[in-house]
């Protein structure tokens, strides 16, 4: 007598990403094609500006770029697990060890992960702003009410007299 309910909402976890940071241009690209945007950006077939075209011109710019297996590759094994990497808070070097056999190397991933930084401070800004409250109140407090502690969001680095992100760094994005 019970129903099971499977939901696979379109771009949940990059939309979710955009609402969190508050930024409208992220989610618009989620709800597009963020994956074709961004990877266009990084072989160099359309400038960032091109966000400012309305959404059908995308669509087919979107379209056409996927219609080649190259650039879809780009897209697919690129692209897409450094966004998604992005929602998770990771870093280069886990971006890359996660996805060895899609990167020549890890400075490649850091190029994507550069390239989205500039494309979309918003989200940047917000995953540092969210560390540091999480480091300093050593929890997080979810919308619904979920408490979640953090012990170790940052650590003191003695050799750069400084603090690195700690283990639980990626975890409170």
């Amino acid at each position: 007598g019970q129903i099971l309910v499977e939901v696979d909402y379109r771009a949940y976890h990059v939309l979710t990403t955009g609402y969190c940071a508050e930024d409208a241009s992220y989610m618009r690209m989620a709800r597009l094609d963020m994956h074709s945007f961004v990877a266009g950006c990084f072989t160099g077939d359309w400038k960032p500006e091109i966000m400012e075209e309305d959404d059908a011109s995308l669509v087919d710019r979107f379209r056409w770029f996927k219609s080649d297996p190259d650039r879809k590759r780009v897209r697919d094994k690129q692209a897409k697990p450094s966004i998604l990497g992005v929602g998770f808070g990771m870093g280069a070097r886990r971006l890359y060890q996660e996805n060895l056999e899609h990167f020549a190397g890890e400075k490649t991933a850091k190029r994507f992960l550069d390239l989205l930084q500039h494309l979309f401070p918003r989200v940047f800004d917000w995953q540092r702003r969210i560390r540091q409250q999480a480091h300093d109140q050593t929890f997080l407090k979810s919308p619904c009410g979920h408490l979640r502690r953090f012990y170790e969001v940052f650590v003191w680095d003695y050799k750069s007299a400084s603090y690195k992100n700690g283990d639980q760094a990626e975890e409170a994005v």
